[in-house]
């Protein structure tokens, strides 16, 4: 069975750069699923491709993904290769080259595609323009990753701008229409969690509720990528933040961006303050309000000390601290001096994802007020027993059960969030360990890549049988 997975926009070779531009979990996806389908069946072939640049310090126009010979990584033109495009501008003529590019490149190498997998929505038209064209008119699938108009909402709902402003800086209209025809034309339409496919059946005419050709298949983890930390770690990370060992120390792990909501848990901690400073024979070890200290850098702390520590203080760790900062970073930092968190608030730069372990093995609890759609940072935090909050209105949902192995809120209320907080930084160790354990139980249970490769296996080949009369 030959596959073919594209996403222009993605690099699924830049797994060292993630936190830029683009690079986030889909990245991950787009790399680690595929060779898992590749163990799961080795008859299976996949071909991903996506846009070539100039400047791409990986540019080949095709290599295995990897080493892997059953995976290969084409890169073909869509658009200008010599200057960067968003993503959210690739749709219509870029996105017809590159369909033109991909139907010579399959034709020059006697290529029969027997299924089409497009991730996002440049993929999905990508994907759905080539069963047109192609006679055999092979079945397609859609992951989704994102949603057009679930963006937009979410955008507006944080006042990152008006109607008109963000579908100018999006290209909504465009994408919207685009995903509404996509979804019009596919096989199968895969959601990462049930919230998405809700949103689905409830906002896009193409997709009625119950339509069968929805399945949600997750986000999963390679077991190999986040093994335990070695002994020694926790202290090592935790002495270069200079973070004592008697500190609650509490990390958001995503890029800073407003989508992420490094905002929402600042005033979280501000709500927070009161009741946490209550618990403290020392407050100004809690959340102590000062306005004579920058934000915190790992470069260089203040820190103060009081003899009674009769209560954790609590330090918040803000991970992908862009340099120079962006205006959303700025505004963070003017944030936390206003409220007079500045001693409590460490910032860092993004950190190589083979390095993440140290990070969550130095965290007493992991952060992650934000709505996404399956969150594989959730994954490894769960995997790595790390206690955590995140939110009801994403992936989350199909995986924690609140207070059991984590604490799901909704992260746009921030006394929900502060509450979350206080819950977690007063639970004693024996019972957070345990919120750890299970928490990795549940991702051990369902949620490895080869364990999500079986299920997305089940589904290309009933595809391929019911739709082509027969096995491929």
């Amino acid at each position: 069975m030959r596959v073919l997975w594209t996403s222009p926009h993605c690099r699924p070779d830049w797994l060292d750069r993630l936190g830029e531009e683009s690079q986030g979990g889909q990245s991950v996806v787009m790399n680690k699923l595929p060779h898992a389908l590749t163990r799961g069946d080795p008859g299976v072939r996949v071909d991903i491709f996506t846009r070539l640049q100039d400047s791409d310090p990986h540019a080949a126009d095709c290599k295995s993904l990897d080493g892997n010979p059953r995976v290969r990584l084409i890169r073909l033109s869509c658009g200008p290769t010599d200057r960067y495009v968003p993503k959210e501008f690739l749709y219509g003529e870029p996105i017809a080259e590159f369909v033109e590019h991909i139907l010579a490149f399959a034709a020059r190498d006697g290529l029969h595609y027997d299924l089409l997998h497009g991730h996002y929505a440049d993929g999905w038209e990508v994907v759905t323009s080539l069963k047109a064209r192609w006679p055999h008119h092979p079945p397609t699938l859609l992951t989704t990753h994102s949603l057009g108009r679930r963006k937009r909402r979410d955008a507006l709902e944080r006042g990152e701008g008006t109607m008109e402003e963000l579908d100018h800086r999006y290209n909504f209209p465009v994408r919207i229409a685009s995903e509404e025809r996509s979804l019009a034309a596919v096989d199968r339409i895969l959601p990462l969690s049930t919230p998405e496919a809700e949103f689905l059946a409830t906002y896009y005419e193409a997709v009625p509720p119950g339509d069968s050709r929805v399945t949600v298949i997750p986000n999963g983890i390679d077991l190999a990528d986040f093994p335990p930390a070695s002994p020694g770690t926790r202290f090592r990370i935790r002495s270069s933040l200079d973070v004592a060992d008697s500190e609650f120390l509490l990390v958001v792990p995503s890029r800073v961006d407003p989508r992420k909501g490094q905002e929402n848990i600042l005033r979280a901690l501000v709500e927070a303050r009161p009741a946490l400073a209550s618990h403290s024979s020392c407050p100004e070890l809690v959340l102590s309000p000062s306005t004579s200290l920058r934000i915190n850098s790992v470069e260089g702390q203040s820190r103060r000390a009081c003899p009674e520590q009769s209560r954790r203080r609590v330090r918040l760790l803000l991970l992908a601290w862009p340099e120079p900062p962006t205006d959303y970073a700025i505004r963070l930092r003017q944030l936390t001096t206003e409220q007079g968190l500045d001693d409590c608030v460490l910032t860092h730069p993004p950190v190589p994802h083979e390095h993440m372990p140290g990070y969550f093995a130095a965290a007493d609890g992991i952060a992650l007020p934000s709505q996404e759609y399956f969150s594989i940072v959730m994954l490894e935090a769960m995997l790595l027993e790390c206690p955590l909050i995140a939110s009801i209105h994403g992936g989350s949902r199909d995986v924690i059960t609140d207070g059991a192995n984590g604490f799901l809120v909704d992260h746009n209320d921030v006394a929900q969030l502060a509450q979350a907080v206080v819950r977690l930084v007063e639970m004693d160790e024996t019972a957070r360990r345990d919120m750890g354990r299970q928490a990795r139980r549940t991702i051990l249970g369902g949620y490895t890549w080869d364990q999500i490769a079986r299920r997305l296996l089940t589904i290309y080949r009933g595809l391929a049988h019911s739709l082509k009369g027969g096995n491929v």
